[in-house]
């Protein structure tokens, strides 16, 4: 144990002036923090400032990054003629000396760092303890430790940057390949948990090795297996069976009932306006009916297949999005890139569309008690404070509000004839049942660490008059309202299907 303390106090002693421009960064970082939680006036004063902020967020990573890079070549493991290997050191002490400096330097500062901010807003940190070890996991797999795994199997910081520069072509090159197939982009989550957990293991291993062992070539040659290893599971998964799997048939008593449909647009346009490109874009208008109260529904991806006269077919693969259906009619438009080959082939014809919709339906829980608005901020759950929307949000019923380490899953619901509120004609037809979804499916890690409270907003729209001309707040101090938490019920695929339509009809207004 003194062999660990002795090498950690040497690495201090060398880097002492990096640790401490990290520790200024990570404070600035902290000063400017605040700016994401309001509202962006949109002036170049603002804009200007989150550059900067951001420009100091890049900086405190490269910092750690060429930290951890450092203080591991400071007793470089490749070669043999390094004056290190001719000191009693044991291995498993440098190794410890190693992760014990990390912790200090980067884990343990940021820690701290999340701490203050969840108090500031009165959050307990022993309440939030296993989001605050969440984000620090993420910090140490995301960042520490693919830097410590080519800091490694490199001897110098020049060679590190070509070891660098070579992982991120690789992972461009891959992230292109996977463009080019179909389902890929949604897909199940199965190929990417393999693809993490290879790195992951991959890291561990390598860095375990290089300590104890020091077979550089042996590393070296891993590494490169297992970059080859990934590529081939992501790029070979079938992710169309993966989506089937995961999203089975709609069941009985799904949403399905909700009445899900393509729009059919009537609007004659010319068939023979021609194309640039490899591919044109679709915008197909979907409908949907009010959902069942008490529930919600993401559309985690869709799948358009076009069928022509004469055989022609064309799909195109899963494509992930993200549209949130909730009790009340719904319309929103999805993109598709189709293929100009095929648009050529059965451009002025009649043809048949089919969307595939997978969809993650969840129920609502138990409602909380009513909570009451006041002027300023007041706390909503024990992760969640709130305070009415200042300048221009306050015009359009809006709660600004900040929750510990992620944005939150839930639903709030308000009646507007029961709103404090003096100045809307509460006989408008637009006054029912208000509702504002957060996302229903919460985030991993809290922004690993650098973001230990996240901003969000409740929206209750807004009263109007028949004529629209005029509308009004039902958001005032002493107006009460409801939460409820969002759980997943099940996965499933139902499909909505249009005959005889003409695809120039679905093309941009202005093509």
């Amino acid at each position: 144990m003194n062999q660990v303390l002795h090498i950690f106090r040497k690495d201090v002693r060398k880097h002492w002036l990096e640790i401490i421009v990290s520790f200024l960064l990570l404070f600035w970082f902290g000063l400017k923090l605040p700016m994401i939680w309001g509202p962006d006036s949109g002036s170049d004063e603002s804009s200007t400032s989150r550059l900067l902020f951001a420009l100091v967020g890049i900086a405190l990573c490269f910092c750690w990054c060429f930290l951890v890079v450092r203080v591991i070549q400071d007793e470089s493991l490749v070669g043999d003629r390094q004056f290190w290997l001719t000191r009693p050191y044991q291995r498993r002490w440098l190794i410890a000396a190693k992760v014990l400096f990390v912790i200090a330097v980067v884990n343990i500062p940021v820690l701290i760092f999340d701490i203050i901010f969840l108090r500031r807003f009165g959050f307990s940190s022993w309440h939030h303890l296993a989001g605050l070890l969440q984000a620090q996991f993420m910090l140490t797999a995301v960042l520490i430790l693919p830097v410590a795994t080519i800091s490694v199997i490199t001897e110098s910081i020049a060679q590190f940057l070509l070891g660098l520069f070579a992982v991120i072509v690789y992972i461009s090159g891959l992230i292109w390949m996977l463009d080019q197939i179909p389902s890929a982009d949604a897909g199940s989550e199965s190929p990417g948990l393999m693809a993490l957990t290879v790195a992951g293991s991959t890291c561990v291993a390598l860095i375990v090795l290089q300590y104890f062992r020091r077979d550089t070539s042996v590393a070296r040659w891993a590494f490169l297996g297992s970059g080859v290893l990934i590529a081939v599971g992501l790029i070979a998964a079938p992710y169309s069976l993966l989506m089937e799997r995961a999203y089975p048939d709609a069941p009985v008593g799904s949403l399905i009932s909700a009445g899900i449909h393509i729009e059919r647009n009537d609007k004659a346009r010319p068939a023979n306006i021609p194309v640039e490109g490899k591919t044109l874009n679709l915008y197909l208008p979907i409908d949907t009916g009010g959902l069942p109260q008490g529930t919600l529904a993401v559309i985690d991806a869709v799948r358009l297949t076009i069928t022509g006269s004469g055989g022609h077919v064309w799909n195109s693969g899963w494509i992930s999005t993200n549209h949130i259906l909730w009790p009340a009619p719904v319309r929103f438009s999805q993109e598709f890139e189709v293929s100009r080959k095929f648009y050529s082939s059965v451009a002025g014809n009649p043809v048949d569309m089919r969307i595939d919709l997978a969809i993650s339906e969840f129920r609502e829980g138990t409602t909380s008690k009513l909570i009451m608005i006041t002027a300023g901020t007041f706390r909503v759950t024990d992760a969640v404070v709130c305070a009415i929307g200042e300048a221009s949000y306050s015009d359009i019923g809006m709660l600004q509000c900040k929750n510990a380490l992620n944005e939150p899953a839930f639903a709030a619901h308000l009646d507007p004839m029961s709103t404090t509120c003096t100045s809307a004609d509460f006989s408008w037809p637009s006054m029912q049942l208000q509702r504002s979804y957060g996302n229903p499916v919460t985030q991993f890690g809290g922004g690993a660490g650098l973001f230990p409270v996240q901003p969000f907003l409740i929206n209750f729209g807004t009263a109007s008059s028949p004529d629209g001309k005029k509308s009004g707040s039902i958001v005032c101090p002493g107006t009460k309202f409801r939460v409820a938490t969002p759980e997943p019920f099940r996965q499933y695929r139902i499909e909505t299907k249009i005959q005889a339509v003409d695809l120039a009809n679905y093309r941009p207004a202005d093509f």
